[in-house]
């Protein structure tokens, strides 16, 4: 870490004016970024925070708590980057402090707030910075293949290895003009943000991951790159077809979160960008496998090579290793010491099986170490970056009294992702617009996409819900 907060400081050094963070909202030069985290750091420490401790950072700008986060890293801290506090409650992880834009009212917890003269700028450089501590972590969380929240802590090691990784990607050039227009909390949007700072560039951020929202950012900052979703991807089509814009197509795409159907990949490339990088892999992992337009375009469900350094593996449903081609679930291992590890009180029964990470994909390896993905092996709904647990879901819409049953599904769409559908038993046939309005209600994290009322959800003869024959009934 100390090598990277070097290569900071001599980039404020060399270029002190030139824009490091930018956004619809305002912009900050190499220089008040640099004198930002020495500032923060200091007001930390003089809020008692010290190496070891815990932290979550809940504040609302993205920007500021980038700073934050790297500051309290310098300090050797433990830092959660997700700002669901419930999240850590809920999995039994003991939390030192929050730090927050403001009071939190019946806290439990101690709160720190984010004072003015926590950020000084330019002036914040000519204040001494301890060196950086040799021990911290970031806890980042995620769906993954279950639906449901998890923690993932990345220790030093992997830290470092998986912004690393990012630095020395050979796509980008020096100083890159990077839009990153992921969920900002997410492991693979700090990276980003972070390696493109390394490289001297501009991470640009936009106010939210709406494809008119991302569009109208290319058209203020021109970026070269763009990190996002297929589903953004899908909306920025709509969007151009309904207003074509003239601008200059981005340099290169990088599209992560779902399969990039081979279709929304020829529009993307007519349209939008001189060139794409499929990218898979996962918050726990990292990347596992990523191609260029010419490697995957022609070979279907194909989402790159096998990244150096990874193992993929296909396995029977009995949980025998298959022979190399063979198509089953795929699992994944990386170097040791390089992927996330789950924390909290479930840790032990998640995706992780003798070292192996369970991805929850169906497919194959190729003789060439193209990974190829035919499917999901579990009922968990991909939207298009975000993981949907149907029986969450299914919780929340039979809370609503006239609903009798409910089963919901995710229906294939042609651009490679799903729209999550619920069929519903009820005399009241309720609406799209009825079932979200309960929804909201209820503060659930995700909305329907489609509503389809039928006479009965179709069981099996234990009773469970047939997933195979409810989402066929919600796609006919």
């Amino acid at each position: 870490m100390e090598q990277f907060f070097e290569t900071l400081q001599e980039w404020a050094k060399r270029f002190p004016g030139s824009i490091a963070l930018a956004s619809q909202t305002g912009y900050m030069t190499y220089e008040d970024f640099v004198g930002n985290v020495t500032t923060v750091a200091n007001a930390a420490t003089r809020n008692k925070v010290v190496p070891g401790q815990f932290i979550v950072l809940a504040g609302a700008n993205p920007d500021a708590q980038l700073i934050i986060a790297l500051s309290l890293l310098h300090l050797g801290c433990r830092v959660g980057y997700s700002r669901d506090i419930g999240i850590y409650e809920s999995s039994g992880v003991t939390i030192d402090a929050v730090i927050a834009d403001a009071a939190i009212p019946g806290s439990k917890h101690r709160v720190i707030t984010i004072g003015r003269n926590w950020f000084g700028g330019a002036e914040g450089t000519n204040l001494k910075l301890s060196p950086p501590a040799t021990d911290f972590s970031m806890v980042f969380s995620s769906s993954g293949s279950t639906g449901r929240p998890k923690l993932i802590e990345f220790e030093r090691k992997a830290l470092l290895h998986k912004i690393s990784v990012r630095v020395s990607d050979s796509l980008f050039g020096t100083r890159p003009r990077f839009l990153s227009a992921l969920g900002t909390r997410t492991a693979a949007h700090f990276s980003n943000v972070f390696a493109v700072l390394l490289r001297g560039g501009m991470a640009i951020g936009p106010k939210n991951r709406n494809g008119s929202t991302v569009l109208d950012t290319i058209e203020l900052f021109r970026p070269e790159y763009l990190f996002t979703t297929p589903s953004t991807l899908v909306e920025i089509l709509h969007r151009l077809d309904k207003k074509p814009m003239a601008f200059d197509k981005i340099r290169l795409l990088i599209a992560s979160g779902s399969r990039f159907a081979a279709g929304l990949q020829r529009a993307v490339l007519d349209k939008f960008s001189e060139e794409f990088i499929s990218f898979y892999g996962s918050t726990e992992t990292g990347g596992i496998a990523w191609g260029s337009s010419k490697d995957v375009l022609e070979i279907d469900g194909c989402v790159g090579r096998v990244a150096d350094g990874v193992d993929v593996a296909t396995y029977s449903s009995d949980g025998e290793r298959l022979s190399p081609g063979a198509e089953g679930k795929i699992r994944v291992k990386g170097q040791v010491g390089v992927f996330g590890k789950y924390i909290g009180d479930d840790a032990q029964h998640l995706s992780f099986a003798n070292g192996w990470f369970v991805t929850g994909d169906i497919g194959f390896v190729d003789k060439d170490k193209n990974l190829i993905i035919r499917g999901r092996s579990s009922n968990v709904i991909n939207t298009g970056g975000s993981k949907v647990s149907p029986e969450v879901l299914e919780e929340e819409i039979r809370a609503f009294s006239q609903v009798r049953d409910v089963g919901v599904t995710g229906v294939d769409r042609p651009e490679g992702f799903e729209k999550i559908c619920a069929a519903i038993v009820s005399k009241s046939k309720p609406t799209v617009a009825d079932i979200n309005a309960l929804l909201h209600r209820r503060n659930a994290r995700w909305p329907v996409h489609m509503v389809k009322n039928v006479s009965a959800i179709p069981k099996t003869d234990s009773g469970k819900i047939d997933r195979v024959a409810l989402r066929r009934l919600c796609s006919e």
